[in-house]
């Protein structure tokens, strides 16, 4: 009994953090999965800091995505985390039964982990491991994102658990970015990237740059740019080889600006995609995947109730804070504008007039070039670009 309050039923594994185990909350009669920090004289210096990492990492995500944290603490010098039981499979297991998946359920799949990490980054938490091992299929058909125990932190003043230095390099060789096995550690589009490398994998059977030692792969993620999706797939669809390509650029500017980005674009994909159906004969991973539809927001009034986010977050560019900006610019190019009105005014009131005493008109033709080439100059500086980041507001708010 842990806490006088949680039962250790069964022991699900042990892993570099610990154990986990299947327990009961006697409290609120429900099971849990517990994640117990057992230190010995081999553990990892930093490995306290992870488990405590973990734990405040996922306590600041609420969204039905994620893994849930109910509970942490520390009983007769033992610590713990008391979270959300699972009952499901890895992403992992699940490819290795179906690789390569069906284009439809790849991107189902991609989506409902882009949501997590939606969630994630706007709770400026970076998960920076985001692979097949760390993705749960439950039964009911949802993805779950858990493992949050090398998590950092968008402002890591905020949290004084550990300095980040402790804990870089971190990732995946397979899945992570580049940036990420240097000494610059990496940001949310670190996770962008390795969710590119989820997709590919879930399309091609296999990560971008296959097996071999982590060294190699490494050294080959900073020498040379991702093979393109086709010349694996070749029936993936241009649209998909695209957005494969922008999340596993090695140039970490090059990739999309945040995964509500990438959640508008998987889901104009999936719109468009064909769906396809699983044999009759195939196995309980395959129930998976008929048995329900993949949700990323609320399933129903109470689960709303418990999370504050829907699923679909816009992208920013549609906000009413961006669309107020565009309009502050357009009328300051109008005001701008006014001079070039007025002394249209002003010619126009010469044309017409039949005072001699009016100015020399040998003037005029100076005046008239300079009054004709002020708004093509004010166009070429200020409102070319204007133009071109309405239409390109107007094309995302569409849909485009």
């Amino acid at each position: 009994m842990i806490a006088g309050r949680y039962e250790l039923r069964e022991r699900l594994g042990r892993g570099g953090m610990g154990e986990v185990w299947v327990g009961r909350d006697r409290d609120l009669h429900r099971d849990v999965a517990i994640k117990l920090l057992v230190q010995d004289a081999d553990a990892s210096p930093d490995l306290l800091h992870r488990f405590e990492r973990e734990a405040l990492a996922v306590a600041q995500i609420n969204h039905p995505n994620v893994v849930s944290l109910f509970d942490r603490g520390i009983d007769d010098g033992l610590r713990f985390l008391v979270m959300e039981r699972i009952d499901g499979t890895t992403l992992a297991h699940h490819m290795h039964e179906q690789a390569p998946l069906p284009l439809a359920r790849a991107l189902e799949i991609t989506q409902a982990i882009c949501a997590a990490l939606v969630a994630a980054h706007q709770a400026e938490v970076v998960h920076y491991d985001i692979k097949p091992s760390n993705i749960m299929l439950t039964s009911d058909g949802r993805i779950k994102v858990v493992d949050f125990g090398i998590a950092g932190f968008a402002h890591t003043h905020t949290f004084t658990v550990v300095p980040t230095s402790l804990l870089a390099p971190a990732g995946t060789a397979l899945y992570g970015a580049p940036e990420q096995f240097l000494d610059q550690r990496g940001d949310a589009r670190s996770d962008l990237y390795a969710l590119g490398s989820v997709l590919f994998a879930l399309l091609a059977g296999k990560p971008p740059f296959g097996d071999g030692s982590p060294l190699s792969v490494i050294r080959r993620k900073l020498d040379n740019e991702t093979p393109l999706l086709n010349s694996v797939r070749p029936d993936t669809p241009h649209a998909v080889v695209r957005l494969v390509t922008d999340l596993l650029q090695r140039d970490p500017d090059r990739r999309p600006h945040g995964a509500s980005v990438v959640y508008e674009r998987l889901e104009r994909l999936r719109a468009s995609a064909p769906t396809s159906r699983a044999g009759a004969g195939d196995s309980d991973t395959a129930r998976l995947t008929q048995s329900a539809p993949l949700r990323t927001g609320p399933a129903s009034d109470e689960e709303d109730a418990e999370t504050g986010w829907s699923g679909r977050e816009p992208d920013p560019l549609h906000t009413a804070r961006h669309r107020w900006s565009l309009r502050r610019h357009w009328s300051a190019f109008a005001i701008l504008m006014l001079p070039f009105l007025y002394v249209g005014v002003g010619f126009l009131s010469l044309a017409v007039s039949d005072d001699p005493h009016d100015d020399d008109p040998s003037d005029t033709p100076v005046v008239l070039v300079c009054w004709a080439l002020y708004p093509l100059l004010l166009y070429a500086l200020y409102g070319r670009k204007l133009v071109a980041a309405t239409l390109v507001w107007k094309r995302r708010r569409r849909g485009l």
